[in-house]
């Protein structure tokens, strides 16, 4: 889960980067400084920042769906589980009162995964 976050934060940290030794720059640059190369390397670091924070992002939510059964005194009902495992996958599983009441940290966590899709 780390990993793909500091791989992230470092590919956001080069866009930005090339971004900014890009400015002042004319369009018309021959071979890769021209403005098509820019725009497919700007293209390319943004899929590569979005995939790899999306990556830690699902690994995050597997490993706290984990904890949260794990450390539940209750239990959670079959269906709840079903829900709880398919909360990223599937926006029915949004409906299960268990989940909001009982694994409040799983459903925030998945809403971040819903919106960033």
């Amino acid at each position: 889960m780390i990993v793909p976050w500091l791989l992230g934060a470092m590919s956001a940290i080069a866009h930005h980067l090339y971004n900014s030794s890009r400015n002042g720059q004319s369009a018309t640059n021959p071979g890769f400084a021209n403005q098509t190369w820019a725009i497919r390397f700007g293209t390319g670091f943004a899929f590569l920042t979005i995939s790899l924070l999306s990556t830690a992002l699902t690994v995050a939510f597997h490993q706290l769906v984990w904890y949260s059964v794990q450390h539940q005194r209750k239990g959670f009902s079959l269906a709840a589980l079903d829900d709880l495992f398919a909360l990223n996958r599937n926006l029915a599983s949004f409906l299960s009162k268990e989940i909001l009441t009982r694994a409040t940290g799983v459903f925030i966590v998945a809403i971040f995964i819903w919106y960033e899709t």
